[in-house]
């Protein structure tokens, strides 16, 4: 099996350095909103120069692309080794959840995703299409060390989980054979953001995880009806 330790020296600065500066912007987007952060800032905690961050990420946005497809790749590859019985509608629920309490933790992060959707929807269909690439195999070695199989997951994004899940709930009677998926797909996408926006404008983050709980409910309960 291949290893990160396998790739020449250079290949492994590179990659380190990638992720180096995806970490430190992450974790300035814990506070402030990635348009006010200064590329300088990033360079002095990476310890490089602006003109080397820019010959990684040529816009400060590429940033949240590589982190929607390095997340996306893990979410790939625990869905690959979870069990049959807990895909379906359960993992849709399970995504929900695992987003919900990323949420908690990165508010800003997630804000900047839903402005990159809606002045770069480009760039997001070109994600959910399977267009863009832009990990490298390092990339995933590095990031994900000691997950056997995880060069052959492709990136993807969520989207990409919720159509696998969906089509599983379809075939088990979950959900009638007859939904038209590339609808619900839309559905869930604005479940997804709305609830975030709308517990963002309350000031009460925290009912988010209930709030997905309770529209997830009423999807499902509104196409079981609508295509019964």
């Amino acid at each position: 099996m291949k290893k990160f330790e396998d790739f020449p020296l250079r290949e492994r600065k590179q990659t380190k350095t990638r992720i180096g500066i995806l970490d430190a912007a992450l974790d300035f987007m814990r506070h402030r909103f990635l348009q006010d952060i200064k590329v300088d800032e990033i360079c002095q905690v990476v310890e490089i120069s602006k003109g080397t961050f820019f010959s990684y990420f040529p816009k400060k946005t590429d940033l949240i692309v590589y982190a929607i497809r390095l997340w996306s790749i893990g979410v790939g590859w625990e869905y690959l080794n979870s069990p049959e019985s807990q895909r379906g509608l359960a993992y849709i629920r399970k995504l929900f959840h695992n987003l919900a309490q990323d949420c908690l933790e990165n508010p800003i992060c997630h804000m900047d995703i839903m402005a990159m959707r809606a002045y770069s929807p480009e760039i997001i269909q070109l994600m959910n299409d399977g267009n863009l690439h832009v990990v490298s195999d390092a990339d995933r070695l590095f990031r994900y060390p000691n997950q056997a199989g995880i060069l052959e997951i492709p990136e993807g994004t969520i989207v990409t989980y919720f159509r696998k899940n969906l089509v599983i709930a379809m075939e088990r009677g979950e959900l009638p054979g007859t939904i038209h998926v590339d609808s619900v797909l839309i559905s869930l996408t604005s479940l997804l953001y709305g609830a975030l926006h709308a517990a963002m404008a309350k000031k009460d983050i925290q009912s988010l995880p209930r709030e997905y709980d309770r529209q997830l409910d009423i999807l499902w309960a509104g196409l079981r009806t609508l295509y019964h």
